[in-house]
């Protein structure tokens, strides 16, 4: 049972000096690494999932955190490999994962790309097979227009041969002038579009499975407002603040409505098919814990960077992903139930 956690802090402790592996940069070579593995994938009969969210929701920041969250993961969560398809996905995950290892929030890509993943987990012991799927993440500079701009490339037909979406809800946005529906908005436009096209419409809602992540939960000024909404309680397991699973529908709503984002809470819920929508609470790098004591919420400062004025925040010691790998892994298991692609 998580117990509520407590409502007040101590000042702020320096930084611990606490490092962390990361992925290996990719090999030269480039595109001879990835022939085979991008051949096998063109034939997969695996699920396409696809990353969506506005400029800074933390995109490239949320795949690193996958990668190494897949490499750490136990019970139902484990067996998983996060595998890039070409180069410039390896290019793009490596540099991320390098930017963690130097405890800097990895930036935006500077152009819009879209970079593909292998999605691999290992048979299992209750008899399930190797399991393939492919993740794809829409980043760079600007990209709350990117399916404006890929329709104007003529591309916009592979981000929406899509069975799934892994939507990042970023609750730090309206504080900067923009709004989540800025960036889901165009996406259901033209989702509709393809489903009236090709008459996939499940009682007139969209077919596809949607994990919907409020992102930064680590965030100083996200955290201390679900605070102060009673949603936080604390994990029996690892002491880390979290929202419990049976809470997330409700805080989201709840923070939609607190940001005056309710219109992206009505999108979700009207035009997607609520038993195929699953909400999260998500960090990419977790709270800050030490080596010996782990995470202490007497300590002192909880949160796993630190802001000066005037320069970027800096990540304070080995990140700790939360609810990161646990929507990818729920939608692959719902779209391998739901059998054949859309």
């Amino acid at each position: 049972m998580a117990r509520k956690y407590p409502d007040r802090f101590a000042p702020a402790d320096e930084p611990d000096d606490v490092g962390f592996t990361t992925a290996t940069a990719a090999r030269d070579g480039g595109e001879d690494l990835f022939e085979d593995l991008e051949d096998e994938l063109e034939d997969l009969d695996g699920h396409r999932i696809s990353t969506w969210g506005g400029s800074g929701a933390g995109k490239s920041t949320f795949l690193a955190a996958l990668s190494r969250a897949a490499l750490t993961a136990t019970g139902d969560s484990s067996g998983w490999t996060v595998a890039p398809v070409d180069e410039p996905s390896a290019t793009y995950l490596a540099t991320a994962a390098a930017s963690l290892q130097q405890r800097a929030f990895p930036m935006p890509s500077q152009r819009r790309e879209i970079y593909r993943f292998a999605l691999l987990r290992r048979a299992q012991a209750d008899g399930t097979g190797v399991v393939r799927a492919e993740l794809r993440v829409t980043d760079g500079s600007g990209d709350d227009t990117a399916m404006s701009d890929m329709a104007l490339a003529g591309d916009v037909d592979e981000m929406l041969a899509s069975d799934g979406f892994l939507f990042l809800f970023d609750p730090t946005l309206p504080a900067k002038g923009k709004s989540n529906s800025e960036t889901l908005d165009p996406l259901v436009v033209f989702l509709k579009q393809r489903a009236e096209e090709t008459q996939t419409w499940v009682d007139a809602r969209l077919p596809h499975y949607v994990a919907v992540c409020v992102t930064k939960f680590d965030n100083e000024e996200v955290f201390r407002r679900s605070l102060r909404g009673g949603w936080v309680n604390q994990d029996p397991d690892t002491r880390m603040p979290c929202v419990r699973p049976v809470d997330a529908a409700k805080y989201v709503a709840w923070m939609c409505a607190e940001l005056g984002e309710t219109s992206v809470h009505e999108t979700i819920q009207g035009d997607f098919h609520p038993d195929r929508i699953r909400f999260f609470v998500s960090s990419a790098i977790g709270f800050h814990q030490t080596p010996r004591q782990g995470f202490d919420s007497h300590a002192g400062n909880p949160f796993n960077y630190d802001r000066q004025p005037g320069r970027a925040p800096r990540i304070r010691g080995a990140i700790h992903p939360i609810n990161v790998l646990e929507p990818v892994v729920w939608l692959q298991d719902r779209l391998r139930q739901h059998g054949e692609r859309f």
